[in-house]
């Protein structure tokens, strides 16, 4: 189970960052495990392309840049990647950019080394089921969106923010239990 999750973390990173061609319906029955009897060479089968988005640079380079603020806890930089892609603007109430500013802390919680304790076990790996990070990730959205600030995402945006929160979905239905700051690092450097 956690071969699978990281592989599939692995995938939404190289869709995004490698591929630039994300596959934006991240329900279960688009994809398959196809088991090697050697346990070597498991695969993830993509079946279903009918909701892809391609992404260049202009969008890559700022929501990389909102990721690295959000893992350094550096919001002036996570703001400007986030008013690079129209969703926020820099002249928004401090306390509006704060509340974003902790909702993408938090959606980057697995990929930090200082995770909070409630959210490990007894060897130190993120316990992707036991943190409910989706559902307190909506929970905060939510009630950001409520604010007369609220900007609709750009579609792109929407469809990525889809794509994670499916990721960190089928991650915690397997249960899984490891640390996930190698695999984004290597794609955020």
């Amino acid at each position: 189970k956690n071969r699978l999750g990281r592989a599939f973390l692995e995938l939404f990173f190289k869709e995004m960052f490698v591929f630039k061609t994300l596959q934006t319906d991240p329900n279960f029955g688009n994809y398959r495990v196809q088991i090697d009897a050697d346990g070597e060479q498991d695969k993830i089968v993509l079946l279903d392309f009918g909701s892809v988005v391609s992404y260049d640079d202009s969008f890559i380079v700022p929501v990389k840049q909102m990721i690295n603020g959000a893992l350094h806890k550096d919001q002036p930089q996570l703001i400007k990647g986030a008013v690079a892609l129209g969703i926020m603007q820099a002249d928004f109430p401090e306390q509006v950019l704060q509340d974003f500013s902790e909702l993408c802390y938090l959606l980057v919680e697995p990929f930090r080394k200082n995770i909070p304790k409630d959210y490990l076990n007894a060897q130190g790996e993120y316990l992707w089921g036991e943190s409910l990070l989706p559902k307190r990730a909506a929970k905060h959205a939510a009630k950001s969106a409520l604010s007369r600030y609220f900007v609709m995402p750009p579609k792109e945006f929407s469809l990525l923010s889809r794509k994670l929160l499916g990721v960190y979905g089928f991650i915690a239905s397997l249960n899984g239990e490891f640390n996930a700051s190698n695999i984004a690092a290597r794609y955020l450097d």
